[in-house]
């Protein structure tokens, strides 16, 4: 049985490949047949356009030819006969054909995972446009799973950058009860931000602590979010946080600027600040013994982490939909990367058919 697979071959090179599926899946395996997948504006287009660098070193993690795509939704059609124990979250022997679920994978029609892949299902009141979307709120959580301040009060949260992530890490510290600023040079992305109920948005540039003070009563935020990756927008960050405040970078920070490591160190030390690296495989796939993330937001792991964001879209605590912009088939998914590049200000999220 045959696989079509898209595969970034070079600099904004996209081809289709043919991969043999096995006729005999591995112990504990499932086969699911695609029905969405999502693009990532940051990480596959960086690595398309070969403004992430390590596409030219061979043998790194996504050096040419790379499989670009995360985010999977699609139905069971097929399970291994040998199962592993039951009690495994990501076991076969929980699986059935016709199962609706969502994982980590590729832009493809088919995908095999195994014991080792997380599978999750998803509920039935959640469409699969939105369930394969939520992978970007899984990115854009990393930094609340993190970390998360204990909130005597509702504190200033300030998020640079609206795009797909930065306006769903918005809404994820406005779920725990922060009062949340979104900043972006762009109009539309400040739009969407509003439609999603990110009240206070403001374009950012020079004046930015004056507008967020005009905001907050003269405050400096207690958090700020980077959510571009973008490294100047970091710098900034951390000199707009309040003293004793915390920086979380969300964004994966790609292209090069030069600054003074020592100013930047002295800001953190005069002002007892704290920055934190938020990847989002900071988590465990699975809970291990011991392991225990004391914060406002009870989540472990990776899969209680995509169960939690599922049940804030059901509950309207987590508005996805509205960053659904473009939905384009399988054969045309060059097209959803060329709006994401040219035009970002009307491709704001793109999900890919399979039928």
């Amino acid at each position: 049985m045959k696989n079509k697979v898209v595969v970034f071959t070079g600099v904004q090179k996209i081809e289709f490949r043919e991969e043999e599926i096995p006729e005999v899946l591995p112990a504990g395996a499932v086969l699911v047949k695609t029905e969405y997948t999502f693009i990532s504006a940051g990480t596959e287009l960086s690595n398309l356009t070969g403004k992430e660098k390590q596409v030219f070193i061979p043998g790194s993690w996504c050096a040419y030819p790379w499989k670009p795509g995360y985010a999977q939704v699609g139905r069971v059609v097929a399970v291994a006969e040998t199962t592993p124990p039951s009690g495994h979250p990501s076991a076969g022997g929980e699986w059935k054909v016709g199962d609706r679920v969502f994982t980590f994978a590729n832009h493809a029609a088919y995908t095999v995972r195994t014991r080792e892949d997380f599978l999750i299902r998803i509920p039935d009141a959640l469409d699969s446009v939105t369930a394969v979307a939520t992978r970007m709120a899984a990115v854009a959580a990393s930094g609340l799973v993190t970390f998360v301040p204990e909130w005597h009060s509702p504190g200033w949260v300030a998020v640079f950058g609206l795009g797909t992530v930065g306006n769903l890490a918005a809404q994820c510290y406005k779920a725990v009860g922060a009062r949340v600023i979104g900043i972006d040079p762009v109009e539309h992305r400040r739009t969407l931000a509003k439609t999603c109920g990110i009240e206070h948005v403001i374009a950012g540039g020079e004046n930015v602590l004056q507008d967020i003070q005009a905001i907050t009563g003269g405050e400096r935020p207690r958090v700020v979010v980077e959510a571009t990756g973008v490294p100047k927008v970091a710098v900034d960050a951390i000199s707009l946080v309040r003293e004793h405040g915390d920086v979380v970078l969300v964004g994966s920070p790609r292209g090069d600027f030069e600054t003074s490591a020592t100013d930047l160190l002295a800001q953190i030390h005069y002002r007892n600040l704290k920055v934190h690296g938020a990847l989002e495989w900071s988590l465990p796939r699975d809970q291990p013994e011991g392991f225990n993330n004391p914060s406002a937001v009870p989540v472990n792991n990776v899969h209680d982490k995509i169960k939690m964001l599922f049940d804030w879209v059901l509950e309207g605590r987590l508005k996805v939909a509205p960053i659904v912009s473009h939905i384009v088939k399988a054969d045309d998914i060059a097209k959803g990367y060329e709006g994401l590049l040219k035009q970002p200000e009307m491709y704001t999220g793109v999900a890919v058919e399979w039928n």
